[in-house]
């Protein structure tokens, strides 16, 4: 079996590329020394493992993917045709899918080819990474993050008005670099211009203003279909309680001014968040202080797309 270490330390390169929606592998040869590792956002540069297996084709023992291949993530045929065609003898898969949700060709492939394959116990990091993949397959749409502030009373504001807050503008940029798009109600248009718009792909993100809350299902039901597995939404707090209504929505990121000072665009609209998740339903997963705001990071507690709750 795949050394674990390399695993781990692959699974951790694997969340800066995408921390909601990346496919890693690791190739190793056979004394465990690592040939290639490395990781993708799910439904990009789909070619990548392929060229890294077939250069390291005669060394290469041990093969590890995060988790059981997908047409919607890897030309399967391709990967058959690649593997066979090199000395992998082992595969270890770090996630493993119902049946109903399997792909059929890879299943058949694995009844006839001589390998052996393993089967990693649970580990939380690959749930994480693979929740965008998930969440396609278990009900036909991406993660979605969604992004939203207002001030200490709850009176909503622009997200531009915190681009000078110490770590606001690094953090998002990073959050939107990890996704294929990001989806924007009309009154956050004015941040867009300032973010880095090109993914860690390197491929341009998809920019998608929602000029209807009734179309958000549809276009996110389209995003999947493209293989985009996970969505970020710069949005105001309609916009949050509508996703939030419609079960859309897998992740709050919300903050909240400490002071009362007239940030630029400020709303009138009053709408505290919190009042619109149920809290029994998420989990808090992490609270910071971003200059003169708290940033609070809502969780669902048990993901709808959560493989441990599936039955074949």
């Amino acid at each position: 079996m795949t050394d674990m270490n390399l695993v781990l330390s692959t699974l951790s390169h694997a969340q800066s590329i995408s921390s909601r929606a990346a496919f890693a592998w690791l190739i190793t040869d056979k004394n465990n020394r690592a040939l290639s590792h490395d990781a993708v956002i799910a439904g990009f540069n789909q070619k990548q493992i392929l060229n890294e297996i077939a250069k390291y084709k005669n060394q290469a023992e041990k093969l590890f993917l995060s988790i059981e291949p997908l047409s919607t993530i890897i030309d399967i045929d391709q990967l058959i045709e690649t593997i066979t065609s090199s000395n992998i003898r082992e595969i270890t898969l770090g996630n493993t899918l119902p049946d109903k949700l399997s792909d059929n060709r890879w299943r058949q492939w694995l009844t006839t080819w001589q390998g052996k394959i393993h089967t990693m116990p649970f580990n939380s990091t690959i749930e994480r990474i693979s929740y965008g993949i998930n969440e396609v397959l278990h009900n036909q749409k991406p993660w979605v993050t969604c992004v939203t502030a207002a001030t200490i009373a709850g009176r909503e504001i622009k997200l531009s008005s915190l681009s000078n807050e110490f770590g606001f503008s690094s953090y998002l940029d990073e959050l939107i670099k990890q996704s294929g798009v990001l989806m924007y109600t009309s009154d956050q248009a004015m941040i867009i211009d300032s973010l880095n718009l090109v993914n860690n792909m390197g491929k341009a993100i998809e920019i998608i203003e929602i000029l209807s809350l009734d179309t958000l299902n549809s276009i996110l039901r389209q995003c999947a279909e493209r293989q985009r597995f996970n969505v970020v939404i710069l949005s105001n707090l309609q916009a949050l309680a509508h996703l939030l209504e419609n079960n859309l929505i897998d992740e709050a990121i919300h903050h909240i001014g400490h002071t009362q000072l007239d940030y630029e665009g400020n709303s009138t609209t009053t709408h505290a968040p919190l009042d619109l998740i149920a809290l029994n339903n998420w989990n808090l997963a992490a609270s910071d202080i971003v200059g003169e705001c708290s940033r609070l990071t809502f969780c669902r507690k048990t993901p709808v797309n959560d493989s441990r709750h599936w039955a074949n």
